[in-house]
């Protein structure tokens, strides 16, 4: 499940670069633990800025520090930011992926960020508010006006206790949810809310992709940024786009949620390569997509894309092959399975 991450110290004023006090730690520190049980629970983090007076920066540095904890596990954070902002970020851990998304900016504008949250709300499965000024309460009324589940975190003020009052009639109206809005008011109770929080992204997060054809991409971590021109040229074209994104450490069996989303494709796109051959887990996930469209013609297409001469093994020769070993051959592989559909 993608999540975006919206919000800032309350107080926030953009560009006004405020001193941060003792005052803000707290907010910090709940940042840090939200960014932590996403990754945890296998979830895709979005973030834009990398201002420490935002909710970003913060809750990037519990991701990191949840990758240094887990050095087996691959984790990946979107950020979406106006085109004149890109992030930068110190001690990223080498578990860590960042997939980048820039968008146009009016830097006339004290709110030129819109245009970029507006996207990130777009791909966003649900959407987290904590604190924040005038723009945290804007993303949250576009996400909920535009249908997406908000989560409003009340305990630090700002615009996101704003919104949770507009919102909580919806969480207190699903008996799974109502469980876990206590941990939205009153005071931060580390120990529990962040893991509740997930928890209410889960029970309000969609249970599947509502676009008619969806893409599996299977790849070795080595191949990573293969794998991000390939999402980034299906999602220009509005395809859902299924990835393992906390992978399998070596030597492990491939998980239930794993083959679920494999199950749940409908076109299969292994990044075939060297790295992907001697791959501990890859060659798995292959063979389950195989062995899935054999028994219940689901994936309907399986989708070798050679990314150097490394030799396909003979069963699967007669797929469907394409070139993938650079840029422009990506781009037309992409076009031409779209057309196919």
């Amino acid at each position: 499940m993608r999540i975006l991450f919206v919000g800032s110290i309350p107080d926030h004023i953009p560009r006004a670069k405020q001193p941060l006090t003792p005052a803000h730690e707290p907010f910090f520190a709940a940042c840090g633990e939200l960014g932590s049980a996403a990754a945890a629970h296998g979830h895709r983090i979005l973030v834009g800025s990398s201002s420490q007076r935002t909710a970003d920066y913060h809750i990037c540095q519990g991701v990191f520090a949840y990758c240094r904890q887990n050095p087996a596990q691959h984790v990946h954070i979107e950020r979406h930011y106006p085109d004149d902002e890109r992030p930068e970020y110190e001690g990223v851990p080498g578990n860590l992926h960042f997939l980048d998304f820039s968008h146009h900016a009016d830097s006339s504008s004290p709110h030129k960020w819109i245009v970029a949250h507006a996207r990130a709300v777009d791909v966003a499965d649900v959407v987290v508010l904590i604190g924040g000024g005038v723009s945290t309460r804007i993303v949250g009324h576009l996400s909920a006006d535009r249908g997406k589940p908000v989560i409003a975190v009340s305990c630090f003020g700002g615009s996101a206790d704003t919104v949770f009052h507009t919102m909580k009639y919806r969480y207190l109206a699903k008996p799974e949810c109502a469980a876990h809005v206590p941990c939205l008011t009153g005071t931060w109770n580390s120990n529990a809310a962040a893991g509740h929080i997930m928890e209410l992204a889960s029970a309000l997060g969609p249970t599947s992709q509502a676009a008619p054809h969806r893409y599996f991409i299977s790849y070795n971590w080595s191949d990573c940024s293969v794998a991000d021109h390939i999402e980034t040229l299906l999602r220009r074209d509005n395809r859902p786009v299924l990835r393992d994104e906390a992978s399998v450490s070596a030597g492990a069996r491939l998980s239930k949620a794993v083959e679920a989303l494999i199950e749940e494709s409908d076109t299969f796109i292994a990044l075939w390569s060297a790295h992907y051959e001697s791959s501990s887990w890859c060659p798995h996930e292959l063979e389950s997509a195989l062995n899935l469209q054999h028994r219940q013609k689901r994936p309907s297409r399986i989708v070798l894309l050679s990314l150097d001469q490394t030799a396909p093994p003979l069963r699967i020769t007669d797929n469907l092959r394409c070139d993938g070993s650079s840029r422009s051959a990506r781009e037309l592989a992409v076009m031409k399975l779209i057309q196919r559909e």
